[in-house]
C-alpha cells in the first residue's frame, strides 16, 4: 500500500448562542505584556466580554483562518459524509495540500477533516465543489453569514485563506471562533491530533493537525485553527478552558505573529493569563 502524508509548506497552517449583535459593548483591559502579534484578543464566554485585547479592531488578512467559516457554510448544505467525490486538477492550489492524484476518489468526510485538521487547501476546494454551488455563490455565503451575525469588518472573496482579501479583525474573529467551535463537529475534527485514511485508490494518508498546542495539556483545548501568508503572518484561534471540570472558557485569537512559534507561545501565554483573573 503507498503511504502520502500531506505536505504543509509555510501556508500551514451544536453552537453557542448569542445575540444577533455580537459586538456589543464590553469592559476590556489592554495586554498584561508586550505581544509580537499585530492583533489579539481573549473572549470569556462565561461573561460575553473581552478579558484582554490589543489592537483588536484591525483589519486584517486571516489566511486559512478563512476555514472555519468554510466548515460552517458547508455544514449548512447538510453533507452527505460518506459520498464519494473524484479529485480534480483543477481544484489543485498552492500552500498546504493533500498529495492525490486525479480521479482518485475521497469521501466529503475525508475532505471536511483534512481541510481542518490539515488545512489543505485543494481538499477545501473539492469540498466547495461538492456542493453543487459555485465558488462565487459558496462565498456569498460566507459573507452573508458574516453579515448575519453583524460581523462588519469580515469579508471573504474564496474559501481557503490564500486570498489576503479575506480579512477579519482579532475581535470579530473571536465571535466567529465561537460559533465555529460551539459546533460538536468542528471541535471534534479541529482536536483531533493526527488523522489517517486511504483514498479510494488505496493511496493511505496520515494528516497531522498544523496546531501544536494541542500537545499542551494543560491548555485543554477544545477547538482551534492556525493559518499562514506571507501578508497576514502567522495566526491561530483556539477556545480553551480555564481548569478541570471548570465551565469558565476563553476564546484567543492572536493575528499576524512574525513567527510560528511565536503565535503559539503568545496564545499560549495569554490562555493562561486569561484562565488566573
Amino acid at each position: 500500500m503507498k503511504k502520502h502524508i500531506l505536505i504543509v509548506s509555510f501556508f500551514v497552517l451544536g453552537a453557542f448562542l448569542y445575540p444577533r449583535n455580537v459586538l456589543a459593548a464590553t469592559s476590556e483591559a489592554e495586554m498584561p505584556f508586550a505581544l509580537q502579534s499585530r492583533s489579539a484578543a481573549v473572549l470569556d464566554l462565561a461573561t460575553g466580554e473581552f478579558a484582554q485585547t490589543y489592537n483588536a479592531d484591525e483589519v486584517m488578512p486571516i489566511a486559512s483562518l478563512t476555514k472555519l467559516m468554510t466548515a460552517l457554510v458547508f455544514l449548512d448544505t447538510q453533507p452527505n459524509w460518506g459520498k464519494r467525490i473524484a479529485y480534480s486538477n483543477a481544484d489543485s492550489r498552492i500552500g498546504a495540500k493533500l498529495l492525490i492524484r486525479a480521479g482518485d476518489t475521497i469521501t466529503i468526510r475525508q475532505l471536511f477533516n483534512t481541510m481542518l485538521i490539515g488545512s489543505a487547501n485543494n481538499a477545501t476546494i473539492t469540498l466547495v465543489r461538492s456542493t453543487g454551488l459555485t465558488q462565487a455563490e459558496f462565498v456569498r455565503r460566507m459573507n452573508a453569514k458574516a453579515a448575519l451575525f453583524g460581523l462588519k469588518q469580515t469579508h471573504f472573496v474564496e474559501p481557503t485563506g490564500l486570498d489576503d482579501g479575506n480579512v477579519s479583525t482579532a475581535r470579530e474573529y473571536a465571535y466567529l471562533a465561537k460559533l465555529a467551535f460551539g459546533n460538536a463537529k468542528i471541535q471534534k475534527v479541529t482536536t483531533t491530533p493526527v488523522y489517517a485514511f486511504s483514498t479510494g485508490g488505496g493511496i493511505y494518508h496520515r494528516i497531522k493537525n498544523s496546531n501544536t498546542l494541542l500537545k499542551n495539556a494543560s491548555l485543554r483545548i477544545r477547538g482551534g485553527k492556525t493559518g499562514y501568508t506571507e501578508e497576514a503572518g502567522f495566526s491561530v484561534a483556539m477556545i480553551t478552558q480555564a481548569r478541570p471540570n471548570s465551565t469558565a472558557s476563553y476564546i484567543t485569537v492572536v493575528l499576524g505573529h512574525p513567527s510560528s512559534a511565536g503565535r503559539f507561545a503568545e496564545a499560549r501565554e495569554l490562555a493562561t493569563f486569561a484562565a488566573t483573573l
